[in-house]
């Protein structure tokens, strides 16, 4: 490597970080509303819509104990009937329509919006402006959450991504566990923000992208439903407040 450059973006969602919410204004999920497979206009979800009321349930967020152990036994309830018995089936089906995006209930989980957010095409430019000069390019977007406890899974963001390219980022990253397409906990999103980017450079330049995940809540079935409710509840509370101060 001869010319090796690093640009690193902080606060591409300012009104979450003002707000202390992981989505932008009005609900939008940032790694949802940036398309690059489908349109806003086009964008479908037919599996969302029947699971809509208990993503997006009605009211304001409530966090006491009745409601966490409710949320549970719905939740087994739900896996175990979406998966004609396997709940772990059930989890798949209902990970990737509540994952995948969707943009017909505004507020709610997954939202991808009705247009790109205000800042993708300045920020676009930005990054056109910054990389032109670079035959290959690594975007890299940073998680934390949903994964074993100390450690950092790397997520293929790309479902078609080569053998090729892995065989790249496993030159670039050492010798690591990459969750794709190949993987049970893989599952497929519309807009993410560095797909997006990737799908915008030229042809001629190689874009390799990759997310890591560091783990904090761990990949058992519970640990999974938890963090569902914590998504959920997050958007609630965005939509509609908290019934009480301590919630």
């Amino acid at each position: 490597m001869t010319h090796v450059g690093i640009m690193m973006i902080h606060g591409y969602n300012p009104w979450g970080f003002k707000t202390e919410m992981r989505t932008m204004e009005g609900g939008i999920d940032a790694n949802r509303n940036h398309l690059y497979h489908t349109t806003h206009d086009e964008l479908e979800n037919v599996f969302y819509h029947e699971l809509n009321p208990f993503v997006n349930p009605e009211g304001s967020f409530s966090n006491d104990a009745t409601w966490r152990q409710a949320f549970m036994a719905k939740s087994i309830g739900r896996l175990v009937y979406y998966g004609n018995g396997n709940p772990t089936k059930g989890r798949e089906k209902i990970r990737q329509a509540i994952m995948e995006g969707q943009n017909d209930y505004q507020g709610g989980v997954s939202d991808a919006g009705l247009d790109y957010a205000p800042q993708a095409a300045p920020f676009l430019e930005f990054y056109k402006q910054h990389t032109a000069a670079y035959d290959e390019v690594v975007l890299m977007d940073v998680h934390s959450g949903l994964g074993n406890y100390g450690h950092v899974h790397y997520l293929s963001v790309d479902p078609n991504t080569t053998e090729e390219q892995r065989t790249r980022l496993s030159s670039l990253f050492g010798d690591v566990t990459f969750t794709d397409k190949e993987s049970k906990e893989f599952y497929t999103v519309n807009g993410d923000l560095i797909g997006y980017l990737q799908s915008q450079s030229p042809e001629e330049q190689s874009v390799l992208c990759i997310a890591p995940e560091a783990g904090t809540v761990g990949l058992g079935m519970t640990n999974q439903i938890n963090s569902m409710k914590v998504l959920i509840g997050m958007c609630q509370f965005a939509r509609a407040g908290a019934e009480t101060a301590a919630d």
